[in-house]
C-alpha cells in the first residue's frame, strides 16, 4: 500500500516504477492458433504478387533508362505508366475477387 503522506510526485512515480517492472515479468500465456480465411489469404497473395511484380518493373525501368545516374525523359514515361498498369491491374484484380466464390 502506498503511504499517503508522501507528495503526490512520489507516489507517481513509485507507482509508475513498480508497473513496468511487472511489465518486464514474462507472463504465461495460452497459444491461439488463428484461422485465416482461404479468401484473405487468396487476396493477400494476389496483392503481394503484384506489388512484387511492379517493384521488379520499376527496377528494370530505372536500370534500362538510366544514364550517369539520371532517368532518361522514355524512363519517367515508363514508370508512369507502369503506375497507371499497377492501378489497373489491382482494379482488376479486386473485380475479379468481388465475383468469386470461395
Amino acid at each position: 500500500m502506498l503511504d499517503d503522506r508522501k507528495p503526490l510526485a512520489e507516489r507517481a512515480v513509485a507507482t509508475f516504477s513498480d508497473a513496468a517492472f511487472e511489465a518486464l515479468l514474462p507472463r504465461p500465456r495460452k497459444r491461439v492458433r488463428m484461422e485465416i480465411e482461404r479468401e484473405a489469404l487468396v487476396e493477400a497473395g494476389i496483392g503481394a504478387g503484384a506489388v512484387a511484380v511492379f517493384v521488379v518493373a520499376i527496377y528494370v525501368i530505372s536500370q534500362s533508362y538510366a544514364t550517369n545516374g539520371d532517368l532518361l525523359p522514355q524512363g519517367g514515361l515508363a514508370i508512369v505508366g507502369s503506375i497507371a498498369l499497377f492501378v489497373v491491374v489491382l482494379t482488376l484484380a479486386g473485380f475479379w475477387l468481388e465475383q468469386q466464390e470461395f
